[in-house]
């Protein structure tokens, strides 16, 4: 079998070179990053012509088109994508297991692995006679200063000089123009290309981190006689300590004729098939691929173009003439070449083609093997009306002409051509810019598209999703939350903030908070918001130690404050009032500071906070009716007691009650500005103030309400985010602001910051090390039922601030909605990630393409197939912005029972789960779910109450738990 190989050694980190001196390059065709329809794909053919065409005009090139599907190989695929995922669940205690392999599972049903590359072969023909003898010259008196190497190891050169220059330019500027035509490819090395080669001969001998021995490479010791190349022999010699030939490593175990048309290597039996007649009729290979996909067959396919077709005719075309008057075949084929050479004469590259295809099945099952053979060759022959066969006379060799990269002979018939209709039949894939993620997306005909929030692809990570009521887009929105806490590389739980409308957040970090060992369950809460006291939070509070905000804290400060200051009948605040705010925030905090002639701390009191005078009293700290918070805060962060600081300090920083005294400096600059109501501009702002004391008990005191060290948070606001009124608005984006600091006050520490924040200099090295541990860490803030802040202006100006400068403190933006008029044009052009699970009425499709910039492809498939959640998934066209570029496909997001019953926010779904994870634990809680009511509870729940049942929800989880007891 190593007699197929022709490949000697590598020539270069990118190159092999066979034993003629041919140089073979290969490129990783991972697809377009958009939809192609008839538009698309004339464009798309038309410029691979083009790049193709330049060096094919004469036999110096070849090209390979590879593709390989293979159903049987996309459970290892899923799970070596899943691996990264699963180490980090086991690194920070999440138990996700589950859900992990009850997606691999749904995914697999609906996949299969593939691949597809292009192959370049350089012959020495590209160069002159002259060139060719003269650089031979020079390689041969090269190797006389080198020990003498056996027939059967690696040479040290074969390849020639010129040609390797025309050969890395050539595969170079293929690279570059595919690149430029929308392909996302890249280039193999020479040991990638050896691996995908032996991949394909012999798969089940070969381990995934397969590595061949080249040139250059430390050269392999022999042991002991036992294991000499040959056998017989009883010594060392020198070419026992050589580089073996690569034949010999592609080929590592023999192969075996079955008949004529089978042959086994190992434990798999291959069947080629290959196209004797080619096409009638030019048809897209996708027509193919559907069909194939539909047979559920594992399959490969080399198309092999040569340069310089006409040269192959060339006997025919002088004879035919000749024999017309005998034969009307050969005056057909006359005609044919004079049509070929009317095409190249038109400047259009004529070119040979063979076609050859192949299947496999266990070397034990050749039932199978014929079954699978014969279906290959049926589905073959009926795209555009070819002939195949299945004998070649060696099914060994027909066999190796669907590897890539081995040889340049092939056993398929050769076809002359024109490239331009040649191109036409190329497969032709969606691709993915990510080789893994923690999501794993489908396409609509079967291939696995990879998603990576958060990864180092993208410059920001904006995404915002959107569709009716019932299509799936929150729990498209939790599943990206989910995958980011699961993202390869963490070692513990992410910082995510979410803030909600309704419970369905909370229901969520509580499976989470479920899944993860009782030490750690402390990280993760839901809350829902009240007006209440109990539930203060003074948006004045600063880090520990800190006597001022950050410039970044300020801003918040201010928006949350024009809010509050302005009327809610009106739309927009009185003039200059942000202004006065900026002036009104730094003398409060100048006021109740420690430092400066005017400052007037706030006073210890004993009794206000009984576990921090218990702390005092045990350092038998000396306190007097001068002695400040700031003071307590100080002493008690000099002794350790960071806690206990931090609820000191709520009580020296100012709050929004202290805003109403204003200071002089203020009145003397914006007394004279009046207002529609006749007050001046202070008077109506310390007004406003005052009416919000009252009317926001939850906002007008010290801090009561604090996620603290919780790293996973949902806030519901429910119960305090209203609508109709124009004061309803004006409360929900006052909540919407309060909620998002609450969840992200310290997201924006960063090394760079701590230096100007304003503090004694013991809270420096704590805050840097703070600062640190975090620097790296991406953050997430997510808003659902985001359209509840369209009449806010501020609301969505602080959203609009996280997306354009979140990357600077690593932090990412989740946006879910109705509707894209629920977010501004900035908005959405900011977004990096957008997922639009409904497109609504074909107007609204065509508005969204005419923003979002997709094509005619994409908004009919939007329209066609994205049509809400099926058994097999929730499609939705997914917009991408890479820094390799924006990628536009319809995804599918195919979830496991084990994950939607993760994630359901059904109100049935949610009381059982809790129930029963309760009892069983998170992960079997979850596998008793799924057993006895794989689709959810809604139904049955409707039934029990139907029956008169009043307890219904507790009599199902009754059910689940004693099932899985009974087990």
């Amino acid at each position: 079998m190593p007699s197929y190989c022709q490949i000697e050694t590598a020539d270069s980190d990118i190159s092999l070179v066979t034993a003629q001196g041919t140089l073979v390059s290969g490129l990783r065709l991972n697809g377009f990053n958009f939809p192609i329809g008839p538009a698309e794909f004339e464009e798309v053919t038309s410029a691979i012509t083009r790049t193709l065409q330049s060096f094919l005009s004469n036999s110096g090139h070849s090209v390979d088109f590879f593709a390989t599907v293979d159903p049987s190989k996309i459970r290892r695929k899923l799970s070596v994508l899943s691996d990264g995922v699963r180490n980090t669940c086991d690194r920070i205690g999440l138990q996700m297991d589950d859900v992990i392999t009850s997606n691999e599972n749904a995914l697999a049903k609906l996949t299969a692995d593939e691949a597809l590359y292009l192959v370049l072969w350089t012959r020495k023909s590209v160069i002159s006679k002259n060139e060719i003898g003269t650089e031979q010259k020079e390689i041969m008196e090269k190797l006389a200063d080198l020990p003498r190497t056996s027939k059967s190891a690696q040479p040290y050169f074969s390849a020639l000089s010129s040609v390797r220059e025309k050969h890395e330019a050539t595969i170079g500027s293929i690279l570059e123009d595919l690149k430029n035509s929308g392909v996302v490819c890249e280039m193999l090395n020479s040991r990638e290309m050896l691996r995908i080669a032996r991949m394909e001969i012999d798969p089940e001998f070969t381990p995934a981190d397969w590595n061949p021995q080249l040139v250059g490479d430390r050269i392999p010791v022999v042991q002991s006689p036992g294991i000499l190349r040959d056998q017989n022999k009883r010594n060392l010699d020198f070419s026992d300590m050589q580089y073996p030939p690569i034949s010999w490593q592609l080929f590592p175990r023999d192969a075996q004729r079955i008949n004529s048309k089978y042959v086994s290597v190992g434990e798999r039996a291959f069947a080629p098939v290959f196209v004797e007649i080619p096409p009638r009729e030019i048809t897209p290979f996708s027509v193919l691929f559907d069909k194939l996909k539909t047979a559920k067959l594992p399959w490969r396919c080399l198309i092999r173009i040569d340069g310089g077709g006409l040269a192959y005719t060339s006997i025919k075309a002088a004879f035919a003439p000749l024999l017309s008057l005998t034969s009307s075949s050969n005056s057909k084929i006359a005609e044919a070449i004079k049509a070929l050479r009317d095409v190249e004469f038109e400047g259009n590259t004529v070119t040979r083609f063979r076609m050859s295809f192949c299947t496999w099945a266990p070397a034990d099952n050749l039932k199978l093997l014929a079954a699978r053979s014969s279906r290959l060759a049926q589905i073959v022959s009926a795209w555009g009306q070819c002939e195949v066969r299945e004998v070649s006379g060696d099914p060994l060799f027909g066999m190796i002409s669907t590897v890539p990269f081995i040889t340049e002979e092939s056993a398929a018939n050769a076809g002359v051509a024109p490239l331009a209709h040649l191109t036409r039949m190329l497969p032709l894939r969606p691709s993915s810019p990510w080789a893994s993620g923690s999501i794993v997306f489908r396409t609509l005909d079967g291939r696995v598209i990879p998603f990576q929030p958060g990864s180092s692809l993208q410059s920001t990570w904006n995404y915002i999703f959107f569709g009716r009521p019932g299509f799936g887009k929150s729990v498209q929105m939790l599943n990206l939350i989910l995958s980011s806490c699961m993202q390869p590389g963490l070692n513990r739980l992410p910082q995510v903030g979410i803030v909600d409308i309704g419970p369905s957040s909370q229901y969520f970090v509580n499976m989470i908070r479920e899944s993860l060992p009782k030490n750690l369950r402390h990280l993760v809460g839901g809350y829902k918001l009240t007006m209440s006291a109990e539930h203060a939070i003074n948006p004045f509070d600063t880090p520990l130690g800190c006597r001022h905000p950050t410039p970044e804290h300020k801003a918040f400060i201010v928006n949350i404050l024009s809010q509050i200051a302005t009327p809610a009948e009106m739309d927009k605040g009185y003039s200059r009032m942000s202004e006065l705010i900026s002036k009104v925030i730094d003398d409060v905090y100048e006021m109740y500071s420690v430092e400066g002639a005017k400052a007037t701390p706030k006073r210890y009191s004993i009794g206000t906070l009984p576990e921090v005078d218990e702390i005092l009293s045990r350092f038998n700290y000396v306190h007097d009716s001068n002695t400040a918070w700031w003071h307590i805060v100080d002493f008690l962060a000099g002794a350790g007691e960071n806690h206990a600081a931090t609820l000191a300090q709520r009580y020296a920083v100012p709050t929004i009650s202290d805003c109403v005294a204003l200071s002089s400096q203020v009145v003397d600059v914006f007394g004279k500005i009046t207002v529609d109501t006749g007050e001046s501009l202070p008077e109506a702002f310390s007004s406003l103030i005052s009416s919000a004391t009252r009317d926001f008990p939850n906002l007008s005191s010290q801090t009561q309400f604090d996620i603290g060290e919780v790293r996973i948070a949902a806030i519901n606001l429910e119960e305090v985010a209203k609508s109709g009124s124009r004061s309803a608005v004006r409360q929900t984006a006052i909540m919407y602001m309060l909620a998002s600091y609450a969840l992200t006050k310290d997201y924006r520490l960063s090394p760079d910051s701590v230096p100007s924040m304003r503090m004694p200099d013991q809270y420096r090295s704590y805050h840097m090390k703070r600062a640190r541990e975090t620097k790296e860490e991406l953050k997430w803030i997510a808003y659902d039922e985001f359209h509840r802040t369209s009449n806010s202006e501020a609301v969505q100006a602080s959203v609009m601030v996280d997306m354009r400068e979140g990357r600077k403190f690593n932090i990412g933006v989740i946006l879910s909605s109705q509707g894209a008029e629920d977010f501004p044009p900035a908005m959405r052009e900011f977004a990096t990630g957008t997922f639009i699970v409904d497109a609504g009425s074909d107007n609204n499709a065509r508005s969204l393409q005419k923003f979002f910039g997709f094509n005619d492809t994409a908004r009919n498939l939007l329209t066609q197939k994205v049509l809400g959640p099926t058994a097999a998934g929730v499609p939705m066209l997914v917009s991408l912005t890479t820094k390799k570029g924006v990628f536009t496909q319809i995804l599918v997001s195919t979830l496991g029972q084990a994950t939607r019953w993760a994630l359901s926010t059904t109100a049935e779904d949610v009381l059982v789960r809790e129930i029963v994870c309760s009892r069983l634990g998170a992960v079997e809680g979850r596998s008793a779910l799924v057993a006895l009511y794989p689709n959810g509870v809604q139904e049955a729940n409707e039934r029990l109450k139907e029956a008169g049942v009043s307890d219904s929800i507790a009599q199902i989880a009754k059910e689940i738990v004693d099932f899985r007891v009974a087990r």
